[in-house]
């Protein structure tokens, strides 16, 4: 699997008056000091956290490392609404391929459980 192609600046202020973005506000955002450092310490907070791929969720206390339905989605938030004090508790409706890191597995074990399937 090859990754994907960089974006080039032209590309990324095609995309972006396609899109209606005030182009001159653009450029002076890309040059601020201040979206270098939050780029950074998302990273940086990433990489403490283990998390390596998009999409990723953190909800209540559990760490969900691949994409989920809305509904999933919904059932995870509403429950780390109901149940903010305690140790994280498994959702009836979630998947198998969540079930390990919710139930306290990392997200390698579930992506070498996924990639032996």
């Amino acid at each position: 699997m090859s990754a994907a192609p960089k974006l080039s600046q032209e590309k990324i202020f095609s995309i972006a008056e396609d899109v209606g973005l005030n182009l001159n506000l653009l450029r002076q955002d890309m040059e601020l000091a201040a979206i270098d450092a939050y780029l950074y310490e998302t990273a940086w907070l990433a990489l403490k956290l283990g998390i390596w791929t998009t999409p990723a969720f953190v909800i209540g206390n559990a760490f969900v490392p691949t994409r989920v339905s809305a509904g999933q989605l919904k059932a995870l938030v509403a429950h780390a609404r109901n149940d903010r004090r305690s140790r994280w508790q498994v959702p009836a409706n979630a998947s198998a391929p969540l079930l390990p890191v919710l139930q306290g597995g990392t997200a390698a074990q579930v992506s070498s459980q996924q990639s032996t399937k």
